[in-house]
């Protein structure tokens, strides 16, 4: 039986919660919810754990230094300077590196690289958290997403499709797995691909047909039919 994208579903992912909770944070705190928002999953999830509204996990019961560091790295970020709050991520992630704040100092400085521009240190982040990973699945594909995003933004396509192909496959919530396909379609078109593309526009018709978005992979469809017509 196909996999639909109903709002059941969503909320069973805990995708739209996440969402809605994150909106307001993000009228206030625009430049850390801002970082990253290629890897939107990710950048989500990670917005919501620097501004401390997540359930209390890796709080740093068990290390106090650990949690000190790592909210005196929330603060920095809170002032709008993504350096200083970079340096801070640094210095928790290279101190604390064996506990929950260190992992997770290291995945948001990754998504921070990654705002900044600096796509070398941000892959290696990425890569670096997703060997011991934490705080769910959402996480997981936002590392996955970002490493992809690492590398088409260094212009290696072909292993930015790759990247993005297999999260199309693995993804943990259909709304992962949809942008994932869009964003190897996108790459396939801009490798002259064009087969690729459409490989995935319809995979997401033929998975997803309920979807919103269902009638985009619908109209990207017509656009390559007509440019293949031409």
């Amino acid at each position: 039986m196909s996999e639909r994208l109903t709002r059941k579903q969503l909320k069973e992912d805990h995708f739209i919660d996440l969402v809605q909770r994150v909106v307001s944070y993000a009228r206030e705190n625009p430049i850390v919810v801002g970082v990253a928002a290629i890897v939107f999953v990710g950048a989500v999830a990670a917005a919501v754990r620097i501004g401390g509204q997540a359930a209390g996990v890796g709080e740093g019961a068990d290390n106090p230094a650990a949690a000190r560091a790592l909210s005196d790295a929330r603060q920095a970020f809170m002032g709008g300077d993504l350096n200083a709050g970079a340096t801070a991520l640094e210095n928790v992630r290279q101190e604390f590196k064996r506990t929950e704040e260190g992992r997770e100092a290291t995945y948001v400085l990754a998504n921070t690289y990654l705002e900044m521009g600096d796509y070398a240190k941000a892959e290696e982040a990425f890569r670096s958290f997703l060997a011991k990973p934490l705080f769910g699945d959402l996480l997981t594909d936002g590392a996955h997403s970002g490493i992809a995003a690492c590398l088409e933004e260094k212009g290696d396509l072909d292993g930015a499709y790759r990247e993005y192909d297999a999260l199309w496959l693995k993804a943990t919530t259909p709304a992962g797995r949809i942008a994932a396909a869009f964003s190897a379609a996108r790459v396939a078109k801009a490798l002259g691909r064009p087969a690729d593309a459409r490989a995935h526009y319809q995979a997401v018709l033929d998975e997803f047909p309920d979807a919103p978005e269902a009638d985009r992979a619908r109209f990207e469809l017509l656009e390559e039919d007509a440019a293949a017509a031409s």
